[in-house]
């Protein structure tokens, strides 16, 4: 009897030892699991994932494998989430490669590299992205267009075509407004070319067409802007006078800066600055110039100031990002609105001239 409950012990402790084994004799006890738990190498993996830091490049400016980019232009990079440990940086492949200097500027999750000098148009660049402590560097290859190179072009009677659509607008509140209302264009004009000297001077197209009105009066001639150093010019009037609806607007102290093409056809991240009267833009969009200055622009923080007259009805324009092709439309002189031979509606009393235009 008593050897009988000893092997029945024996039998137990041996089954029971038996269930803590899988089939083929893994452990089920974990070092620092419960019974019954499988242990395996999934939470290791898990930390090793937690202390990752993930950051990637989302988007940039220019994208991989760009070959227009803008010689001019500030580098972009937009990464997951923002990375203290972020760095970006620019190399020149071709020609005398090296690494381009300049600044960064980080807002949130961008990265903005900012070249100390303009890069050299035509040629393959390539940007360095560092994140995560060095973890991860992205490469995002591009090439500069050729905008930049020397011009070599006759450009007398080229004619470049823009308005209040072409660009971005500021405020940016008008410009829905304006657009709507203003189908014209200026028309800006290659007046005369002497080497590598230009003077320009300015027309209004007729409504939706790269047609000049001949019923608008041309602005001054500018004074001369020299190419011979770099394709990026600025011109600047005065006065620049733009007819829409019958209504004359002079856009004062006009500024234009941009850059042309080595063949002079193309004019590209134009941009310019200016004074506008309300006085004469509020008839545009069927308002009354005190209304617009006193209700209207001042729900987005814009306040007219005094104009030259001391009158406070003007503000302050500018617009960026224009580009325009010559549209082989030279312009004509005209001296006044509604006189000249080619205005189907002369002012009573006008005497046309006949494109005599005064330097």
């Amino acid at each position: 009897m008593r050897s009988f409950l000893f092997l029945s012990i024996v039998s137990l402790s041996v089954a029971c030892e038996e269930t803590d084994k899988e089939s083929d004799g893994t452990d089920l006890v974990g070092d620092t699991g419960s019974p019954g738990s499988i242990l395996t190498d999934t939470a290791e993996e898990d930390t090793a994932n937690t202390d990752q830091c993930g950051v990637i490049v989302v988007s940039s400016m220019p994208e991989a494998d760009n070959r227009d980019f803008f010689y001019r232009d500030a580098i972009r990079v937009s990464l997951s989430d923002p990375d203290d440990t972020a760095t970006i940086s620019v190399r020149k492949l071709s020609g005398t490669s090296g690494d381009v200097e300049g600044r960064t500027e980080v807002l949130d999750e961008e990265l903005i590299f900012i070249p100390a000098a303009a890069l050299e148009p035509s040629s393959e660049y390539m940007i360095y992205v560092s994140t995560c402590s060095a973890e991860t560097v992205e490469e995002i290859a591009f090439a500069t267009s050729d905008f930049g190179l020397p011009i070599d072009a006759q450009m007398l009677g080229n004619t470049y075509a823009f308005n209040f659509g072409s660009g971005s607008l500021q405020p940016e509140e008008l410009q829905a407004s304006l657009d709507g209302m203003v189908e014209n264009y200026i028309m800006l004009s290659v007046f005369d070319q002497t080497g590598s000297r230009l003077q320009f001077h300015s027309g209004s197209s007729v409504p939706g067409e790269y047609v000049q009105d001949y019923c608008a009066a041309t602005g001054p001639i500018s004074e001369p802007v020299d190419f011979s150093q770099s394709p990026h010019l600025e011109v600047a009037f005065p006065m620049l006078p733009f007819r829409s609806n019958d209504q004359t607007l002079n856009l004062r102290d006009f500024t234009l800066s941009f850059t042309l093409s080595p063949d002079g056809k193309r004019l590209a991240h134009g941009s310019w600055t200016a004074e506008a009267d309300m006085r004469e833009f509020a008839p545009l969009l069927n308002q009354v110039a005190y209304d617009m200055c006193n209700n209207y622009l001042p729900t987005f923080d814009v306040h007219c100031g005094p104009c030259r007259d001391g009158q406070s009805y003007c503000i302050p324009l500018s617009m960026a990002n224009i580009e325009a092709e010559d549209g082989d439309k030279e312009i004509n002189c005209v001296d006044d609105d509604q006189c000249h031979v080619e205005c189907a509606n002369n002012a009573p009393g006008c005497e046309p001239k006949v494109d005599e235009c005064e330097q």
